[in-house]
């Protein structure tokens, strides 16, 4: 059933976008609010432009509603796979302990941080998922696109990575 349930919203998400857009990478996350099942994020990243901005996309499917939060970006904030390797590198000198985490599939080395620390403050920003502030609870960064953030829990909300894709942008 959980196949079932992500397949259909990644037809959904990818059957609403315009042929116009050259989209890369993308995460999608499934999404628990206040000990309720709320839906999905899908964030994307879109090709630069001409002025070498990129556009993210944030869609937030929420109780059979959806919100679409865009973004201009610059360059310095998509979060590559060098600075992830760093902090899975350095994990424990930043303060946080090293796992695995089964998430999209597959087991995904990881650093757990606490979601007061800077690096996941600034991560969880980028992914517009920060408006409230968080707190007394863990994120995980591995090796995943966009912002690296495999797994999200708190007391508040709780973030599952269920899908990503690298792809060119």
């Amino acid at each position: 059933m959980k196949k079932t349930i992500l397949l259909l919203t990644f037809l959904i998400a990818t059957s609403s976008y315009s042929a116009e857009t050259s989209w890369g990478k993308r995460v999608i996350y499934r999404v628990i609010f206040q000990g309720k099942y709320q839906g999905v994020a899908i964030t994307d990243i879109a090709a630069k432009n001409i002025d070498n901005h990129y556009l993210r996309e944030t869609e937030l499917y929420v109780e059979g509603a959806k919100e679409l939060i865009k973004t201009v970006v610059e360059e310095n904030e998509i979060k590559e796979a060098e600075s992830t390797i760093h902090i899975l590198q350095n994990c424990q000198k930043l303060g946080g302990s090293n796992d695995r985490v089964y998430a999209a599939g597959r087991l995904i080395q990881a650093c757990k941080l606490s979601v007061e620390h800077e690096l996941i403050k600034t991560r969880l920003d980028l992914l517009d998922f920060n408006e409230k502030q968080l707190a007394n609870g863990y994120a995980w960064i591995g090796e995943v696109p966009v912002y690296g953030i495999i797994k999200l829990n708190t007391p508040e909300l709780i973030m599952d990575l269920t899908y990503y894709r690298w792809g060119k942008i």
